[in-house]
């Protein structure tokens, strides 16, 4: 269950403080499919961003699963992830920008998105560290949408997932 507790979000400039939104209440259970439509401009994408913890809300919860998010962030934060876990991140997200099939690579903020996303799914089986088989679970869903494929291989129809198994597999996992 997610729950949105009076949000407000404000975007502020030297000059100008927008109003994004304004005391949103929303519960949205688990498996429901929920439609956010409205006008340009009334905040769809904001509400979106806090949704997905791509944002913070300036003033309101955000609970999932009756844990409030701020606390969640505390709690991924503190999960270790040890030296070679973190280099194996990084040599993974090096071999996408120098991989035969690949047009573009993962930028060097994936390997924070896949740290962030490896730390989480650390906390979700209740561990205070990062294992290997976290990393793997994780880096196909967070790299899919970051790498471009090489035009001859999307005309073969080869995936973004193909190619980041190969190299996962072409990999050494540290133990």
């Amino acid at each position: 269950m997610i729950t949105l507790k009076d949000i407000d979000k404000v975007y502020q400039t030297e000059r100008v403080e927008t109003l994004a939104l304004h005391n949103i209440n929303l519960d949205i259970a688990g498996g429901e499919f929920v439609s956010i439509m409205g006008p340009s401009g009334c905040g769809k994408s904001t509400l979106l961003n806090l949704i997905g913890l791509l944002d913070r809300p300036t003033a309101g919860n955000l609970v999932l699963d009756g844990q409030k998010i701020n606390s969640l962030r505390k709690q991924i934060k503190s999960i270790l992830i040890e030296e070679r876990l973190l280099q194996f991140i990084a040599r993974m997200i090096h071999q996408t920008r120098n991989h035969k099939s690949i047009y573009l690579g993962a930028s060097p903020r994936a390997s924070l998105a896949v740290m962030n996303a490896s730390k989480a799914i650390a906390a979700m089986q209740g561990r205070d560290f990062v294992t290997p088989e976290d990393i793997r679970e994780v880096v196909t869903p967070v790299l899919r949408h970051r790498i471009i494929l090489s035009p001859d291989k999307e005309m073969e129809g080869v995936t973004e997932d193909e190619v980041i198994k190969q190299i996962i597999q072409a990999m050494d996992v540290p133990r």
